[in-house]
């Protein structure tokens, strides 16, 4: 069974192959390689919670959560931005393609 530091290594990995970096702008490459570690963050504090407050492993909520505050980081630095949470879950590519 994967832990949930594994399972969200392949998850970065099977979107970073499904998306790479092909027809982002200068912007978007950089917010795509700065998402990790919103990621990570998140990996470390489940992690944390886990040791030392016996939380349960779920790595569907700390999916969702990651998407949750990536999506909202995104657009409090780029307020311009016109996509929705939708739109940044169902597509992250075309999302990233739209910064300016």
């Amino acid at each position: 069974m994967l832990g949930l530091v594994e399972l969200l290594y392949i998850v970065i990995m099977l979107l970073n192959k499904q998306i790479g970096f092909i027809g982002l702008n200068y912007l978007g490459i950089c917010v795509w390689k700065c998402m990790w570690i919103s990621i990570i963050w998140g990996i470390w504090n489940h992690r944390n919670r886990i040791i030392f407050n016996n939380a349960m492993v779920d790595p569907v909520k700390k999916f969702v959560l990651a998407q949750v505050k990536a999506w909202a980081w995104v657009s409090y630095k780029f307020p311009k931005s016109n996509f929705s949470y939708s739109d940044w879950c169902i597509n992250v590519y075309e999302s990233l393609k739209s910064l300016h």
